[in-house]
């Protein structure tokens, strides 16, 4: 006889057999696709300001540049 869902003390840490055939190892999943997500957004933010930096110093070496 399995458990019905949500049943087991620990709300989705369950690692018994009987949790996993009700599909109770989701939350882990979730949490882990969604640390994945933070990352690849954070990641995207660091590189866009280091190449917004990259133009900003380009443009003051334009600008700054000695006559000839």
């Amino acid at each position: 006889m399995l458990p019905e869902a949500g049943s087991c003390p620990g709300r989705g840490r369950c690692r018994c057999p009987a949790a996993a055939a009700v599909g109770m190892r989701g939350e882990s999943t979730v949490k882990k696709l969604l640390v994945v997500l933070g990352a690849a957004i954070t990641g995207f933010a660091v590189w866009r300001k280091i190449e917004a930096d990259k133009a900003e110093q380009a443009l003051w070496a334009e600008v700054t540049d000695p006559v000839k």
